[in-house]
């Protein structure tokens, strides 16, 4: 039986977000295209992502990779990124999956001033659960993050039904016995939450 389904939020409750989403912000904060962006030091996009580093000094690293372009700011990072698209059909599979007494949570690796924004545009409203790798301090594919997710949600980890879009991040959920779907489109991540909803929960979503 499926008791509670969490989602990823780029790529899967936003349209936007997905694979490439990020240095594509940088390039549009930066002023340049997008093939002409550095990657900036693995460990200090982590430390980003985990909320154990400034946005300040994220901004001063960006840069200093890119001295030719011009200073990035918080506001062009918005400006230039895709994830206030949220995705209607997934959003309203959320609500009915409530309706019939599945929790719903929202697992994501996001930045602080990313989480800021779309809080204040009420994303993240109506979910019984939301964990964010810059408040938590953890971040996917880290085990811990996923195990944080079942204390909260308080339901076991087979009975719970984890969606992304990187077949890296579904891996752990695997391992930790969770059941997982890969998500491409919309319409397919409405689909097959559907069909296991369906067979498992004998309900129709």
């Amino acid at each position: 039986m499926i008791k509670a389904v969490l989602f990823d939020y780029g790529g899967v409750l936003s349209e936007g977000g997905g694979i490439g989403s990020i240095r594509h912000m940088w390039a549009g904060a930066l002023g340049i295209k997008d093939e002409a962006v550095q990657d900036i030091s693995r460990i200090t996009h982590e430390l980003l992502m985990k909320g154990e580093v400034s946005d300040e000094a994220f901004l001063q690293e960006l840069h200093s990779y890119h001295p030719e372009a011009k200073q990035p700011t918080i506001e062009a990072m918005l400006e230039h990124t895709n994830i206030f698209s949220s995705s209607k059909p997934v959003y309203d599979l959320a609500k009915r999956l409530q309706q019939h007494s599945v929790k719903t949570g929202i697992l994501s690796n996001m930045y602080t001033f990313s989480a800021g924004a779309l809080k204040e545009r009420g994303l993240f409203d109506g979910f019984n659960v939301v964990l964010l790798s810059c408040e938590e301090h953890l971040m996917k594919p880290d085990p811990d993050f996923y195990k944080l997710a079942v204390k909260k949600l308080q339901v076991p980890s087979k009975e719970i039904l984890f969606i992304d879009d990187r077949a890296e991040m579904l891996a752990t959920a695997e391992r930790l016995g969770m059941q997982t779907i890969l998500a491409k489109t919309a319409a397919q991540i409405v689909h097959d939450t559907e069909q296991k909803v369906r067979a498992q929960n004998h309900v129709e979503v």
